[in-house]
């Protein structure tokens, strides 16, 4: 096919036999047509045959299923349809490449939407026939349908005679023909979803809305397919991620003799192809013994929709996971060694300690011994590529007779040269850099020894070959370590660590950053191979051929001296459902001496194991091209500084994790230790915290608490994300900003220290409780990494993530910790005590309800969002305080609080508490996030802030500012301000006012309210920007003699609450003058338009309040006019908080007949 294609744009016309055919000259068409057969595979089409043909007879193309031939029409190179043509036909082909189940979900789909078109077009259900609309009625048939069709003219019908006899023929189109039958729904189905989806992919390289449609698109995909809808959506995306393979019979047709002479029809078309089929088809086959398969020691478990979701948002090794309870269910243990979900699951977090620990303990310290001792970089690095060039010359020549000298770069007696000219203080000062350079490398070789990814005796030959080995990387070439990533593909890896050194005369990149990517690569590189191993051995213990195959290469049919021969594939370590592992021989005469491959082919029917496949391949990963580049990087960093350098999350996010993880350990095994884990938090915080601190003065753990948590990094328990460079460049860049670090000024050191400070504060309060956990793990006996396990998962795994995660994350920052934590408590919940859970919650929802009823609490005096996010405690007055409820079980007190309150209530608002409870359900299973409005909801987390600006609502749903109530009186933004704000923030609206024309009174063009500068300010720069601006800002406050609003209190106002004080009055004043701004509007207008006023004031009884109140309304907005003319002319602080106080007694009397007016009184 692929031939046939490079043939059709080369040549300028093309004949099929002897019949001649128009010339295919469209060189679009043909791309487009290679495109999908690579987007497909060529694996799947190398048994289809294509013909073109002469031949006008209305169709475009057809598709033989005996031959599998594709056969091309005039018409469609006429009517410039090639390239969909194709795609059509080629789709007939890869029909029979379903599996039954497959085909039978696009039947039902088919019938399903041919079924809908019948409804809206009941003039062709008299072509209904089984299961396809004909063609065409004749005879008593098309002259009973014209009877009962009089007018049809405009119906897509063609009415003739044939012999006499009258003829309806459908008029068939591109909306239609899919209805035919369900072989042309299939192809006209799938040819639309191929188009369709290579117009997103174009768009989403040019596109950031592209990204967010395709992520909404794929969520909506995923449920339909959840319920068991659009089998063909599930189908397309099988074959977008290859995991379909050719039907086992395609060589069938081959050795059919009578199919002998379409070969020959079509020999003209590729000839050499062909001329290989037909020698291959008829020759006869040599036969290969074979060893038989293993039988199945477990049962492969079926394909799931639910797993289906779980794979694209939640879990991409799902599969894995459900093989192992498969294997567990028919009665086999899983031992560590063969754990390849466990070995999974902690590699990121192994990978990141490590990798943090070479940072730390080597590389660092060798960066501060250079600026210590003068030496730049580039003197390190011409010392050691001098001192180096010599021994590797050498060995070049010795290979390569047209390169005697310079093979590393620089020329031998140039080397010399160099190093005699170092003053020798200098080069006592490079010795001995240069001696902890050799150090760093020796453990890199010893660190591949350690994985088993080389034998020590290639080692020992190594260093004794090159004494003073540092890599002489050229960006893009091979080196004697290698080119590119040298990660793997996935966990996949295979081939050699280090390539044959060949020798360049190019410049050396920067010889620093390739020691520090090759120590990195060495980690990532081992680490991924624990995880292969384990699943290789894991698929051993336990054989299933439906499943997996271990050391079986896939074998091919090839011709040789005019026989078919069966043998290994020399490329099927590179197919996608073959996993690779290293591992140091272990008998034989190599034992110990040299690295073995293990291979393990996953078998292409079985669709789990497929998918499994391209999960532990990584190929289900998409390129997230600009949104990659730009968007993921400050998605990142917003979500950085929210939570890692904000000082109130941390805290915040303990009192979940440990009510929370008291919670989860019902469902794990350690059920029942409840208290004892808790007990311990404080003492791991402790330990954690001080581990953290010593670590970032260059110490080491020194308390039991300390070791402890190095001993849960090291084995993975930690969630842990780690930096991996591509290039040496983008590494040399991080080393010279770790050098810059250690010469910056005095102040840019104290931030930084600042900010490492939040950072370990944070990262202490985070993993406290999952310390504590561990302890108690291994107090129990449990296996280290078991616990490290356990402690791991028992709040919100970051690691864990679906196929569609790394797309949707770069977009939204907390779209993972949402699912996984959404994940996590529905775990719970199915566990033993789920119901004990729910009821307990529920109980407490009801408690909080009768305190703050109890208390004089109104529903107004504590904000919705906090009473649903929180435990709210009256503590006298209208004072309280907020204990954060753990997230993925806030639900069920509000249940039982809302439900308290509609009963407290006699039934009133009882369908308003019912859909306001409903929203929060909603919200908490939503993973883009709980706003409040739709528009903050579907905006990425680079955009949130700006549009929640445009709407006035904060994520909460409250105004960030005041608004002007008034369009014929407007207000410069500075004079709207709520309460009280920074400094800063007033002059910047000040001055935007002034300079857009604006005055003290009226607003210029940009005239925006000091909150929204404020919260922009706060959103962009973080949570530690945040607290501090409210520091200042109240601190001020203070100072002069202000109210001071609990909410602009730095963390205690998010712990603590008044709903008497004076800005929790002003707040309550101007929403209800803007609810009763908008009742007189509506009053007004149903007035103006004769509509039902009555009835309006009846359902509203506040809104007969609304008119009346407009005298109060400007009374009040006199006493704020006259405040700020005082405080204009200097007026002393004494009597404009008299003033203040006047007017805050004036809103609260207001808002008291408001209420009154609300119960129609």
């Amino acid at each position: 096919m692929q031939q046939n294609l490079d043939r059709a744009a080369a040549q300028r016309g093309m004949r099929e036999g002897r019949a001649g055919v128009r010339s295919v000259t469209d060189p679009a068409a043909i791309r487009e047509v290679d495109q999908f057969i690579q987007w497909l595979g060529e694996h799947m089409v190398r048994d289809v045959g294509l013909r073109f043909s002469n031949q006008v007879n209305g169709a475009y193309g057809m598709f033989e299923v005996g031959p599998r031939i594709v056969t091309i029409f005039r018409r469609a190179i006429d009517s410039d349809n090639l390239d969909r043509t194709m795609v059509h036909e080629m789709w007939h082909a890869m029909e029979s490449a379903l599996p039954t189940a497959d085909r039978a979900a696009v039947r039902k789909e088919y019938l399903t939407a041919r079924d809908a078109w019948l409804g809206k077009n009941e003039w062709a259900r008299s072509f209904l026939s089984g299961d396809q609309i004909l063609d065409q009625l004749t005879g008593d048939d098309a002259r009973a349908w014209l009877d009962a069709h009089p007018d049809h003219a405009d119906m897509p019908v063609v009415v003739d005679t044939v012999d006499g006899r009258p003829r309806v023929r459908m008029a068939w189109n591109n909306e239609t023909y899919r209805f035919r039958d369900r072989h042309e729904y299939f192809a006209e189905t799938m040819a639309d979803r191929y188009f369709q989806n290579r117009d997103i992919q174009d768009e989403k390289a040019r596109s950031i809305f592209a990204h967010i449609r395709d992520i909404f698109r794929r969520m909506v995909a995923a449920l339909k397919r959840l319920f068991g809808r659009d089998a063909t959506g599930r189908i397309f995306d099988g074959f977008d991620r290859q995991q379909f393979q050719p039907p086992s019979a395609v060589q069938q047709w081959m050795r059919d003799e009578t199919m002998y002479g379409a070969l020959d029809d079509i020999r003209a078309v590729r000839p050499d192809a062909f001329a290989s089929a037909v020698r291959f088809a008829r020759a006869p086959i040599a036969q290969t013994a074979m060893p038989l398969a293993p039988t199945a020691t477990f049962n492969s478990p079926p394909e799931s929709r639910l797993d289906s979701f779980i794979y694209e948002f939640q879990n991409k090794q799902i599969d894995l996971k459900r093989m192992q309870e498969a294997i567990e269910r028919a009665g086999r243990t899983i031992a560590l060694p063969q754990d390849a979900y466990l070995a999974e699951e902690l590699y990121h977090g192994r990978t990141a300690k490590r990798t943090q620990d070479f940072i730390n303990e080597e590389l660092k310290p060798l960066l501060q011994e250079m600026v210590r001792r003068g030496v730049t970089m580039d003197e390190l690095q011409k010392f050691l590529h001098a001192r180096h060039a010599e021994e590797y010359n050498n060995h070049i020549a010795s290979r390569d007779p047209n390169r005697p000298d310079g093979g590393s770069g620089m020329m031998t007696a140039d080397a010399r040269a160099i190093l005699a000219g170092f003053p020798q203080d200098k080069l006592l000062n490079l010795s001995a850099l240069a001696q902890q350079v050799d150090a760093i490398t020796r453990s890199t070789r010893r660190t591949l020894v350690q994985y088993g990814m080389e034998p020590q005796e290639r080692i020992d030959a190594w260093e004794q070959m090159f004494p003073y080995y540092v890599p002489l990387n050229r960006e893009d070439m091979d080196t004697i370590y290698g080119g590119g990533a040298g990660t793997g593909q996935g966990y996949s890896v295979r081939g050699e660590f280090s390539r044959p050194a060949l020798g360049s005369d190019r410049d050396v990149a920067n010889i620093i950053a390739s020691i520090a990517l090759q120590r990195e690569r060495a980690i990532v590189r081992g680490e991924k191979n624990i995880v292969a191993n384990a699943v290789i051995e894991l698929a051993r213990r336990n054989p299933n051929p439906d499943v997996w195959e271990v050391n079986r290469p896939t074998r091919i049919r090839a011709l040789e001296n005019g026989q078919v021969v069966s043998r290994v594939d020399p490329n099927y370590k590179s197919r996608d459902n073959v996993l690779v592992a290293r591992s140091l021989a272990t008998s034989g005469p190599k034992a110990g001496k040299a690295i073995i491959e293990q291979t393990l082919t996953l078998k292409p029917e079985n669709a789990r194991a497929m998918r499994m496949a391209r999960a532990l391949k990584n190929l289900d990963v998409d390129d997230l091209g600009h949104i990659g580049t730009y968007v993921a990087p400050a998605t990142r960093l917003i979500a950085s500084l929210a939570t890692q350098y904000n000082p109130v999350f941390g805290i915040s996010n303990i009192i979940r994790d440990v009510q929370e993880a008291a919670i989860n350990l019902s469902s794990t095994p350690l059920a029942g230790k409840q208290k004892e884990v808790v007990a311990n938090v404080p003492s791991a915080l402790r330990g954690i915290y001080t581990d953290l601190r010593a670590i970032r003065r260059g110490g080491t753990a020194t308390n039991q608490w300390g070791r402890l948590w190095e001993q849960f990094q090291s084995l993975g328990g930690q969630t842990g994300f780690r930096d991996l460079w591509s290039t040496n460049q983008d590494r040399a860049k991080a080393i010279q900003s770790e050098i810059a670090r250690v010469t910056e000024g005095r102040a840019k050191q104290m931030g930084r220290a600042v900010f490492g400070w939040l950072s370990d504060y944070n990262e202490a309060l985070e993993n406290s409780t999952r310390l504590a956990a561990f302890k108690a793990a291994l107090d129990m006996g449990m296996e280290p990494e078991r616990a490290a396990s356990v402690a791991k998962n028992i709040t919100v795994n970051f690691n864990r993530k679906g196929a569609a995660t790394t797309q949707i994350a770069a977009l939204y920052a907390f779209f993972n910790a949402a699912t996984q934590g959404t994940a996590r408590a529905l775990k719970t919940l199915a566990g033993p005590a789920g119901r004990k859970i729910i009821a307990g919650g529920i109980l407490i929802g009801s408690m909080q309800a009768l305190m703050l009823a109890g208390a004089g609490f109104s529903d107004e005096d504590v904000p919705d969002f906090i009473r649903e996010k929180n435990l709210v405690i009256p503590i006298g007055g209208k004072r309280y305080l907020t204990i954060p409820l753990p997230l993925g079980f806030s639900v069920f007190p509000n249940i039982g609080r809302i439900s308290t309150e509609i009963a407290l209530e006699g039934g009133k608002d009882a369908g308003k508490k019912a859909a306001k409870l409903i929203g929060i359900v909603m919200s908490a299973a939503n993973p883009l996030g709980g706003s409040t409005t739709p528009l903050q909801m579907i905006s990425p987390t680079i955009a949130d802030p700006i549009a929640a600006v445009s709407e006035n609502k904060d994520f909460t749903g409250r105004p960030i500012a005041r608004e002007n109530t008034s369009s014929l009186d407007p207000k410069p933004g500075h004079a709207l301000k709520k309460d009280i704000t920074s400094i800063w923030s007033e002059h910047v609206s000040r001055a935007l006012n002034r300079m857009t024309g604006g005055s003290e009174f009226q607003p210029g063009l940009l005239s925006p309210s000091p909150d929204y500068i404020d919260y922009l300010a706060g959103q962009f720069a973080g949570g530690f920007v945040r607290e501090v601006n409210k520091g200042i800002t109240s601190g001020l406050a203070a100072y002069r003699g202000d109210d001071v609003p609990t909410n602009k209190i730095p963390l205690i106002g998010r712990f603590y609450g008044n709903a008497e004080g004076p800005n929790a009055v002003k707040t309550a004043y101007f929403e209800n003058v803007k609810r009763l701004n908008g009742h007189e509007a509506e009053i007004k207008g149903r007035a103006k338009n004769g509509g039902d006023v009555v009835g309006y004031m009846a359902r509203n009884p506040e809104a007969g309040f609304a008119i009346p109140a407009n005298r109060e309304i400007n009374a009040i907005a006199n006493m704020q006019r006259s405040r700020r003319q005082m405080e204009e002319q200097g007026i002393p602080r004494e009597r404009l908080r008299a003033l203040d106080e006047q007017i805050a007694e004036r809103m609260k009397r207001f808002n008291e007949m408001v209420k009154q007016a609300e119960k129609g009184r």
